[in-house]
């Protein structure tokens, strides 16, 4: 199984763990005690599988090396530095957008607007690389999820 496959099982099994719990609030009020008991099963079920999900996942993405320049980072770190870097450009573009609103007589911009652009540009393109060479790992990387 790919690495993607495990995550998207993943969030399948998440949602059903989400149902199942809407269905047992229902269930804790009335007289279908059986039916209560065999969804709470399935329920511990469903998160003994959701754990060896998350598990395996955890450790794969520890594991699983991303080539970022002249440096190998562990697909985790990568996410992180993607994470920090679009924090960066939610903040950089609120700059330029404040920046280009400027309208005002009085209004002074005190920072190169054209600099400010071409920054937010490259964070862009870094963000895309990013996430490109983090699929790619996700998509290239087998993992066994145990029984």
């Amino acid at each position: 199984m790919l690495l993607a496959e495990a995550i998207a099982e993943e969030e399948y099994i998440e949602e059903l763990i989400d149902k199942i719990n809407s269905y047992i609030e229902k269930l804790l009020i009335g007289s279908n005690k059986v039916l209560l008991e065999k969804k709470l099963k399935e329920l511990d079920e469903l998160y003994k599988r959701h754990q060896q999900y998350d598990i395996t996942i955890n450790r794969t993405e520890s594991q699983a090396l991303v080539k970022m320049n002249e440096m190998e980072l562990n697909l985790r770190d990568a996410r992180v530095i993607k994470d920090s870097l679009y924090e960066k450009l939610f903040n950089f573009e609120a700059m330029l957008d404040k920046a280009l609103r400027a309208n005002k007589p009085d209004d002074v911009v005190c920072i190169d607007v054209e600099v400010l652009m071409t920054d937010v540009e490259e964070m862009r393109r870094d963000i895309k690389t990013i996430e490109n060479k983090i699929q790619h790992a996700i998509w290239n990387t087998e993992v066994k999820i145990a029984v």
